[in-house]
């Protein structure tokens, strides 16, 4: 037996469907796609029972706050059949000057996990793919309606609440340079999210001192101990940590040459600010081995020219690749 949809649940999914369609939806196709009402309409259930629901969560979308607006096809004034719904994007953008600052980052990314890891982002999802086989232009990318986090929400979750009470935390970590992981025992100070990768600023109660963990790195859900507490100075940890990490970007530069006409050309010049056809980019860098892992990515489409350190990183893993397949072979 199919579980039941919340109304709340159904509510987002309209949300969902309508601003992240470029060109609006029919009555039609929300019914027969959108979460919440696609399984009464395909079961051939009560039609206009259905199409009341729908108008009543209009009603309670733009109660809200959310404007939904309805375009008419030329020449077809007065009819409903193809009437298309949608919510502006140009409403709700943020403004250009609008900065966040890395907690507040922080929140954003708490609560966008939040809704990622709900069975409803699945279902949501494959709303859009049926939308798109109807030939609805739907931009799959806003479906989470948050940016794309590189680590769960769990482990997100968990570091927050033992800064909050200023608990240490267990968890196994893998190193740069290790192939397995390794135990670690840390109270965490801050968290930042910077440049694609979450950062967790934290005193090694084993070490005896402050290190930086990427969270992609830790390999376990961390382990609360809730017989240690960790005092610390009132500070702005993670404000703190992204100065450090911004002043060890200035010290390393890396020399890129790419291949014409390929895939890594046009994304790599373009992410770090250089014209598309560019054939030699400079990457300043804070993690040889994040930057590592994505160069190997493109294969023989990157070639690294300097340093040395990097170029080494980039073949390891390369040979890594090699050797697997190898093995599995």
């Amino acid at each position: 037996m199919a579980a039941r949809v919340t109304k709340d649940e159904r509510i987002f999914s309209l949300i969902l469907a309508l601003v992240a369609s470029r060109d609006g939806l029919t009555k039609q196709q929300i019914l027969s796609t959108v979460h919440g009402y696609a399984t009464d309409f395909a079961s051939g259930k009560n039609r206009e029972a259905l199409e009341r629901k729908f108008e009543r969560d209009k009603g309670e979308v733009r109660d809200m706050g959310v404007n939904i607006e309805m375009i008419e096809p030329t020449g077809e004034a007065g009819t409903t059949h193809n009437q298309r719904y949608f919510i502006s994007h140009s409403d709700y953008d943020l403004p250009e000057s609008m900065t966040l600052t890395p907690k507040e980052m922080t929140l954003l990314g708490l609560a966008g996990r939040a809704w990622q890891e709900r069975s409803l982002m699945e279902d949501a999802r494959n709303g859009l793919t049926k939308l798109t086989a109807l030939g609805v232009d739907a931009d799959d990318s806003l479906v989470g309606v948050s940016p794309q986090m590189a680590t769960g929400g769990r482990i997100l979750g968990i570091v927050s609440s033992a800064i909050d009470s200023k608990r240490a935390l267990h968890f196994q970590y893998i190193k740069p340079g290790d192939n397995a992981a390794k135990s670690r025992m840390a109270a965490p100070l801050g968290l930042l999210f910077w440049k694609g990768h979450w950062y967790m600023l934290a005193f090694d109660l084993l070490a005896g001192g402050e290190r930086t963990f990427l969270l992609d790195r830790i390999a376990s859900d961390p382990k609360v101990d809730e017989e240690i507490v960790h005092e610390r100075d009132n500070e702005d940890f993670a404000a703190r940590l992204q100065v450090e990490l911004e002043q060890l970007e200035k010290l390393n530069e890396a020399t890129i040459e790419l291949t014409p006409g390929s895939d890594a050309r046009l994304r790599l010049a373009v992410k770090y600010g250089f014209l598309a056809d560019t054939a030699t980019i400079y990457v300043p860098y804070a993690d040889e081995a994040l930057l590592a892992d994505e160069l190997a990515g493109f294969g023989p489409e990157v070639r690294v020219i300097a340093p040395p350190s990097l170029i080494d990183a980039v073949k390891q893993r390369l040979t890594t690749v090699i050797e697997t397949h190898k093995a599995v072979k």
